[in-house]
């Protein structure tokens, strides 16, 4: 079956027409395949599968499995596979084996190549949502991998899944399924280490590339995603599960018009951790929420546990958001640690239509979150950068270990806030705003106690703040409220402020209630500050 060899040294050609299959679209070539790569896998040397161009060949339920004889193994793929419709798969392939149309398991350095195409016809699937709807293409504990230049289109689920595997690299990949197909994601990456996706396309209904539990050192580079859900690590966590991801780092990307940017999600009720995890240089256009971390997935609140969330980065995001709140931080009980925001431009998409851009919190940073830096922000139009609200409902909360620096607010609501609920408790403490720019800003510096006007109850603890270096203007007479609760406020400080009216003729005023603490250089004036 050999198709050539080369002087002195026997390189093995194996053709899939050889073995019988048609390449007419109509006939199942399943059979061809399977004998193709039986002889491919047992060579010697360094063999090549051959998928010829011109031909479009059907197949179903095809396991490619090792280990092989031959240490380094290539499929040149330059034509089409394409799987049957729905209808033949049920009738000819049972439920259990109907997981992908193509499975690739056991295989080392196995190169894949040659602008081949997969068409998985999952339209056929989409609407049936109790079917067990195949993946087009499964790498089972293959090390070693490499593909290039590979399109995969319309798959019944997720498009390519990476489970068990070490050392892969995927490259100019182009995956593409309509945007309310359900569960199509383009990459499903399990339990693998060094993994990288580099200069690909991926437009699917689900997550571009989801990275769940049991995978580390995952570089992501290079990708353009939309539409979709996004980039996602997770979801975690599932069912009281313990997962783990560790090392992701995801470079030079862009989002356009998918549901999320940058996401971790884990659940309620589970255990592990997902650490050491950067977001770098990413464009955004119109994406619904560009930065978010969502410890309470599918909107379970109060399971206990939780996977711990840390040693986060999130840099130089550019773009727009199609949702009012661009960056949400939504940590559980166990809490968001180290979560770095840094060099971040993110702006509404209909920035032509101030009255619909009621944009909620350029950052907010809630219950059980420590260590946040936020460097380098850009808000506005939106709600400021706020701690909170805190307290929510008798919620018990804490914040600590706040730092937001060198950011700028234009035309917000508020610049930096503190809101707490009056009938909560906790704390939040060691908070500190520094080098702040304001243009128009109606609430620059607010700390608000008695959010949605409940003024009955102690409250939540609000202590050690810092507000230093600001500079701009405020496009409301009170320049600075520090509304505390009847428990008061202790050790604020104010240092270094210059805040005037966007309006010449109009002073700029301090308001200060129960508020401890002091102030130098400030203007305008607080002289209600208590010590």
């Amino acid at each position: 079956m050999f198709g050539r060899s080369l002087v002195g040294t026997q390189i093995p050609f194996y053709n899939v027409v050889n073995y019988g299959a048609r390449g007419d679209g109509k006939s199942d070539d399943s059979q061809a395949f399977l004998s193709a790569w039986k002889d491919t896998c047992g060579s010697e040397g360094i063999p090549t599968l051959i998928i010829p161009r011109n031909g479009v060949f059907k197949v179903k339920n095809i396991n490619l499995s090792g280990p092989c004889r031959a240490t380094k193994i290539h499929i040149k793929f330059q034509g089409q596979i394409v799987a049957p419709e729905r209808d033949e798969w049920e009738k000819s392939v049972k439920v259990e084996d109907r997981f992908s149309l193509i499975l690739i398991s056991y295989v080392n350095r196995l190169t894949i190549y040659g602008n081949g195409e997969i068409n998985g016809f999952g339209s056929s699937w989409w609407k049936c949502t109790s079917c067990q709807r195949p993946k087009v293409i499964s790498f089972e504990q293959c090390n070693g991998l490499r593909v290039h230049y590979l399109s995969i289109i319309d798959s019944p689920r997720a498009h390519v899944t990476v489970d068990g595997c070490n050392n892969a690299f995927f490259s100019h990949i182009y995956i593409r399924a309509p945007a309310d197909s359900p569960n199509t994601d383009g990459f499903d990456i399990s339990a693998s280490k060094y993994i990288t996706i580099k200069d690909s396309i991926v437009a699917t209904g689900d997550d571009c590339i989801a990275i769940n539990g049991g995978s580390s050192f995952i570089n992501a580079t290079g990708i353009a995603c939309g539409p979709g859900h996004g980039i996602s690590v997770g979801s975690l966590g599932r069912n009281g599960e313990v997962d783990t991801v560790e090392e992701v780092y995801v470079s030079n990307c862009s989002f356009t018009n998918t549901q999320n940017g940058a996401r971790i999600k884990t659940w309620q009720g589970g255990s592990g951790y997902a650490k050491r995890i950067t977001f770098e240089k990413i464009k955004l256009n119109q994406v619904y929420n560009p930065i978010i971390i969502d410890q309470h997935y599918n909107n379970i609140m109060n399971a206990g546990g939780g996977v711990q969330v840390s040693d986060v980065a999130f840099r130089g995001f550019r773009g727009t958001s199609a949702n009012d709140k661009a960056i949400n931080l939504a940590c559980g009980s166990s809490g968001c640690f180290n979560i770095v925001l840094d060099k971040i431009k993110i702006v509404s998409s209909k920035p032509g239509n101030p009255t619909s851009c009621s944009c909620d919190d350029c950052v907010a940073i809630i219950g059980e979150s420590s260590n946040i830096n936020a460097t380098g922000i850009a808000c506005g139009p939106g709600h400021g950068i706020s701690i909170g609200s805190l307290g929510r409902n008798d919620g018990h909360n804490n914040v600590e270990r706040v730092l937001v620096y060198n950011s700028s607010f234009t035309k917000t609501a508020n610049g930096a806030r503190i809101k707490t609920f009056s009938d909560g408790s906790g704390y939040a403490k060691r908070i500190m705003f520094e080098k702040i720019t304001l243009n128009q800003v109606h609430n620059p510096i607010n700390i608000d106690q008695h959010y949605a006007n409940i003024m009955e109850g102690a409250g939540v603890e609000v202590s050690e703040v810092i507000f230093r270096g600001f500079r701009g203007t405020s496009a409301n007479d009170k320049a600075i409220n520090l509304g505390c609760s009847s428990e008061g406020c202790f050790n604020i400080v104010l240092d270094d402020i210059k805040i005037v009216s966007s309006e010449p003729e109009k002073p700029a005023s301090c308001y200060c209630s129960n508020a401890h603490g002091t102030a130098t250089s400030v203007v305008p004036e607080c002289g209600s500050l208590l010590k």
